[in-house]
């Protein structure tokens, strides 16, 4: 098919191609505009200790004690992925109906070691008042854990975490890229649609 007769044929059906684009844009603003709350959240946990043991007996004490710490952290990042763990994390919330939402609560926690004393961990939830909630939970209940495992030997230099600040970021598409999507979508599928009209309807009355 020439050039020249492509031209014609969106002329011929100029409205049916901006009418395709139009709706696509049009559902694109309506779905961006209505889609679920959510944030994504990103915070630190690191590994320190109550105490200090001051000892002499090992001239690489410290050395050890990293290798301790790397240890710990691995088993903190295994804990986050434990459901049992991630269902009491959010138990110990107590959000109400409106703030609750399952979705979020069926989504397990990604965490990360990134050196041996820090953690990264990233989840999602409904809004930064939830995601503030849920970073204090992470925390308490991760010492809660630790504490257990201290439970008969009560030393005095065990693990405690801390938790950092969460940063929380909106989760949603931005406006600008869903109606770009739609635009590109809505021209591919006005191209199409305009050539199978052609091809069925104008090709059958000529």
């Amino acid at each position: 098919m020439e050039l020249k007769k492509i031209i014609t044929i969106f002329q011929k059906h100029a409205k049916s191609f901006w009418l395709t684009v139009v709706v696509c844009v049009m559902l694109g603003f309506i779905w961006q505009y209505n889609q679920t709350d959510a944030v994504a959240v990103n915070m630190t946990l690191n590994i320190t200790r109550l105490g200090a043991d001051k000892t002499t007996d090992y001239q690489y004490h410290d050395f050890y004690r990293l290798q301790a710490d790397e240890r710990f952290a691995d088993t903190v990042v295994r804990w986050l992925a434990s459901p049992r763990i991630v269902s009491d994390i959010y138990t110990n919330i107590r959000l109400n109906d409106n703030e609750l939402d399952s979705s979020h609560i069926s989504h397990a926690f990604k965490a990360e070691r990134l050196s041996s004393q820090m953690i990264q961990v990233t989840y999602k939830a409904k809004n930064e008042v939830i995601a503030q909630k849920i970073a204090r939970s992470v925390t308490d209940r991760i010492n809660i854990e630790t504490s257990t495992l201290n439970k008969d030997q009560q030393e005095a230099s065990w693990f405690v975490v801390v938790g950092d600040a969460p940063v929380v970021q909106d989760a949603r598409l931005s406006l600008s890229l869903v109606l770009t999507l739609a635009l590109v979508s809505g021209i591919f599928l006005g191209f199409w649609s305009v050539l199978l009209r052609h091809y069925f309807f104008d090709d059958k009355k000529d």
